[in-house]
């Protein structure tokens, strides 16, 4: 069972690195005051990130 976790968790990380490598494009997130233009890949890897974690 520990396998197949472990490879089900290299096979998102894989996914995750071509997702980022493919999605490079600067975009600006707003949110009240604050603003920041980072690539859509982090903007998305990060969200996703903060979701898993806090769900």
């Amino acid at each position: 069972m520990i396998r197949i976790l472990t490879l089900l968790a290299l096979l998102i990380a894989i996914a995750a690195v071509i997702f980022a490598l493919q999605n490079s494009t600067p975009v600006l997130v707003q949110f009240l005051a604050w603003q920041a233009q980072e690539s859509m890949a982090l903007v998305l890897l990060l969200t996703f990130t903060f979701g898993v974690l806090f769900g």
